[in-house]
Formats: structure tokens, sequence, C-alpha cells
């Protein structure tokens, strides 16, 4: 019960009052991953958490992409954000794991298929910046 209220309340949450990430979104995004978190913390098997919490990573890892400038690859830089491909990666891990609790679910394998769609764009992109070096 204690799980279904924390993504219950994640979804009628308004706007995070974060002066840092205020107007594109961000603030809202980690609240979301905080929530999913707290809600795998109370059910570890809890599948539609997991699911969430990889959808939220992934929006993270869209939203810190478009950010100026770049986080380093694969690192965490001084202003606490992971790098979008870490970020893509530990979605996947996510939604991979949620995949083994809930076989059946249609929007999970879809959300997993976009993931690793996004997954392999990085690692074309940074092979592609490696031999043009």
């Amino acid at each position: 019960e204690r799980a279904l209220r924390l993504k219950t309340i994640v979804r009628n949450v308004d706007e995070y009052d974060d002066d840092d990430d205020v107007g594109n979104g961000r603030g809202l995004i980690l609240c979301r991953i905080l929530h999913h978190r707290l809600a795998i913390e109370c059910v570890p098997t809890d599948g539609e958490a997991w699911h969430y919490l990889g959808v939220a990573l992934k929006d993270l890892s869209l939203l810190d992409d478009s950010m100026e400038p770049p986080p380093p690859p694969r690192q965490i830089n001084r202003t606490n954000h992971c790098s979008p491909p870490a970020l893509i990666e530990l979605s996947v891990a996510c939604l991979r794991y949620s995949r083994q609790l809930l076989p059946c679910d249609g929007r999970l394998c879809n959300n997993l298929g976009l993931a690793l769609e996004r997954l392999r764009q990085f690692y074309t992109d940074d092979e592609m910046m490696t031999t043009k070096r």
C-alpha cells in the first residue's frame, strides 16, 4: 500500500520548487526518480516502480543531453549532473530488471526498446567522433 501511495503522489506533483532547475523540468523529473526509488525500497519486487524509474531516468538523460555545456561522458561533473550515457545505461538496467518482474507488459517492452535505441545512438556517435580524429 505504501508503494502504491508513493507512485500515486508523484503523478499529482505540480512543479518542483528548485531554483537551479525551474523552467526546464529537471526538478520534477528528479522528484519522480526519488519517489520511485522510495517505492522500490518499500517493495523491491514492484515491477511497475522499476519501470517508471527507468522511464524517469531516460527522461533525465534526454533533458541533460540538451543542456549546455554537456557533462563529460560516463562521469559526474562538478554540478552533480550525471552524464546522459550513464543515465541511459542505468535506465536500461532498470527496465531490463522490470522486464523480469513483468514479462508481459507491452508498454515496458516499448520503453525498453526506446531506451536501447537511445543507448545505441550514444555508442554510434562516440564511435564516429573517435574515427574522425
